[in-house]
């Protein structure tokens, strides 16, 4: 009888294993192919984005923009320490 029983528990285990390890095959297979087509359209989406010229010079005079204004603000910030210094000292 406990010969019989560990027989059928033991095949149950094998047939749960089997079918487990089919399942996970079938999602680590989805999953490779979901990350092989997102690497694909990310190398699609970088070459039209590269091939867009007057973006390229939009981006980098909105840089260039940006950074002029970040020299303005410091020499704006330096220039209102010197109107305090000179405001103290008289």
């Amino acid at each position: 009888m406990a010969l019989e029983k560990g027989e059928k528990i033991g095949a149950l285990n094998n047939e749960r294993h089997e079918r487990d390890h089919k399942l996970l095959k079938q999602f680590e297979e989805a999953k490779i192919q979901e990350m092989q087509n997102i690497k694909d359209s990310r190398a699609k989406i970088e070459g039209e984005f590269k091939s867009m010229g007057d973006l390229q010079e939009l981006i980098k005079e909105a840089e260039r923009y940006r950074d002029e204004i970040e020299d303005a603000h410091v020499r704006l910030q330096v220039l209102s320490i010197d109107i305090r210094r000179m405001e103290d000292g008289t």
